[in-house]
């Protein structure tokens, strides 16, 4: 796939309490557009979380149709 016509923000910063103390996690937002050359390896890639801290709902989280 191809991001195309894009924009980055806003970042923040994700606290959380972990059983060792707290953890930090950065998020990054990516707009634009995508251009797909295997629609059913997306379909894989919006099934299951992408990315470091999934269990606080990081990685890829939104793709809407244009």
């Amino acid at each position: 796939a191809e991001v195309t016509h894009y924009e980055f923000g806003p970042n923040n910063c994700l606290y959380s309490q972990t059983e060792d103390g707290c953890s930090q996690q950065q998020t990054y937002t990516v707009k634009g557009s995508l251009k797909i050359a295997d629609r059913d390896a997306l379909d894989k890639l919006r099934k299951k979380a992408v990315g470091y801290g999934t269990e606080l709902g990081c990685g890829l989280l939104f793709i809407s149709e244009a």
